[in-house]
């Protein structure tokens, strides 16, 4: 009987942390990365396991990862309101991050050949997506979340700057396509977060005009294109159909331009896990493809988004989250709901 609770106590403790957010990034060997890797709500951390591959330091809410030695580690994350979640990170030895190198002893394998077929099919209902933007030194420049729960949209950012609450800005908008209202708001100088209709405006039978203005102003015009537009411009942007946006990554110019994607097969370098996405990895450095050329992208073949985002300097942006699933809100979502 002991031996038959300890199994269901384990079982509930397993599903417990399942049940908690999860993100995932990776970091190579000898490389250093600062991100805020739950926004402005993380309050401390412990490294589960894998403490041997990865060395971890906090200062407020940014982590420092250093990559020791290949291999995995899990890290439990302290946030606001009493919450947790993980942070799988993913210490590589060799990845495509970085260009090969043209004194580089030639491989003795095969090139590997490119045979899928691109096209873009972005998730219109129930997903969760976060990327953060690393400056060229490794340092992350801003985090951006964009989920969809049934009728709701959310989308947030959260970045550095001298006016926020503690260095930082999360801000927050909110699009009910049921009830056609627009909400705006996120982290307030006091460190709660506040919603509002529209620009400031309390949420009160009165203003209720105002939620339906910045509904109409700023929601995307269907959820199915809520995705359309977004930056960064390699991530999602698509011009579909308006000559007003701006085109969109290597991989759609192709697509809008009606060119071959055969001429894709000279770029391909293999696949690569992003975000446990199996992706395309395509270089387009030194190349000057289309005139868009200078970067490396890691391709999620079922959507055609682009997970991970690499220039020649280094900078660029990588997915940590990719949930298609998505069927409950969380802190690192709508912080607002539990604050």
């Amino acid at each position: 009987m002991k031996r038959l609770f300890s199994i269901l106590v384990a079982a509930m403790a397993a599903f417990a942390l399942s049940a908690q957010p999860v993100s995932e990034i990776d970091v190579l060997v000898g490389q250093t990365m600062k991100f805020y890797p739950a926004g402005t709500h993380l309050t401390g951390f412990s490294v589960e396991d894998g403490a041997e591959y990865v060395q971890v330091s906090q200062a407020g809410t940014q982590l420092t990862l250093k990559g020791l030695k290949a291999g995995d580690a899990t890290l439990r994350l302290s946030l606001r309101a009493g919450k947790e979640s993980r942070l799988l990170v993913h210490v590589k030895s060799v990845s495509f991050v970085k260009p090969a190198s043209k004194t580089e002893e030639p491989k003795e394998t095969k090139t590997p050949e490119w045979t899928g077929t691109y096209a873009l099919r972005l998730p219109a209902f129930n997903y969760s997506i976060i990327y953060h933007s690393f400056n060229a030194d490794g340092h992350e420049r801003m985090r951006e979340s964009y989920s969809n729960i049934e009728q709701v949209y959310a989308e947030g950012e959260c970045f550095e700057s001298e006016d926020g609450y503690a260095g930082m800005e999360d801000i927050i908008n909110v699009f009910d396509f049921d009830k056609e209202l627009g909400y705006n708001g996120g982290l307030m100088p006091d460190g709660h977060y506040r919603m509002y209709y529209g620009d400031g405006n309390a949420i009160t039978p009165e203003n209720i005009r105002d939620g339906q203005d910045w509904f109409e102003m700023y929601a995307p015009s269907s959820l199915a294109d809520a995705l359309y537009g977004i930056d960064p411009a390699a991530f999602g942007r698509d011009n579909n159909g308006d000559d007003d946006l701006e085109n969109g990554t290597i991989m759609q110019r192709i697509r809008m331009a009606g060119v071959s994607q055969s001429q894709l097969k000279r770029f391909y370098r293999g696949m690569e896990t992003i975000c446990g996405r199996k992706c395309w990895v395509f270089d387009f450095r030194g190349k000057n493809f289309y005139g868009y050329g200078g970067y490396c992208v890691w391709v999620d073949p079922e959507t055609g988004l682009v997970l991970r985002h690499e220039s020649e300097e280094g900078g660029g942006f990588i997915v940590t989250r990719f949930d298609l699933d998505y069927n409950e809100w969380d802190i690192l979502i709508r912080p607002e709901l539990f604050d």
